[in-house]
């Protein structure tokens, strides 16, 4: 994926993130960190009641970049699904049993980037904004504001 205008442009003055709202301090998806190196860049944006972000990565280390290229506020809710359980079912119920926090960013007004960085264990992750649209009531993940990526075991 290419490299993101609004978060090059922003460079080192890009909010620093709290990781908050769906987010957590701890690292995500228990696992060993991954030590020596650079993480690995991956750039999600957000822009109208979609994400542009791959579909894959690899486990290990990421600084993750988001931007908010829409006119809306957003969050970024990241979390790991557990088990067997799918996408409809995180849908279903978006509860601790269905899935386990692995990091976000509360609240990204237009134009705001953020970086975060989290060590990612291989799993599928869903990535969705829980904020509601004024205009219709619904949530944003409603109006289809949700992603999967699958993490791959990463290279030896």
């Amino acid at each position: 994926m290419k490299a993101n205008p609004v978060l090059r442009r922003r460079g080192p003055t890009s909010i620093v993130l709290a990781l908050v709202a769906c987010g957590t301090t701890e690292r995500a998806a228990a696992g060993p960190p991954e030590t020596g190196g650079a993480p690995r860049q991956l750039w999600i944006s957000a822009a109208g009641t979609g994400f542009d972000a791959p579909d894959t990565v690899p486990a290990g280390r990421h600084r993750i970049g988001i931007a908010n290229e829409g006119t809306q506020d957003h969050l970024f809710c990241f979390v790991r699904l557990r088990g067997d359980y799918s996408l409809s079912d995180w849908l279903d119920d978006e509860s601790n049993v269905t899935s386990e926090r692995a990091g976000g960013v509360s609240r990204l007004g237009p134009g705001q980037a953020v970086q975060l960085e989290l060590v990612l264990a291989p799993g599928r992750y869903v990535a969705a904004c829980l904020l509601r649209d004024p205009a219709t009531g619904k949530s944003h993940t409603e109006l289809g504001m949700l992603r999967l990526i699958t993490v791959t075991e990463a290279a030896k």
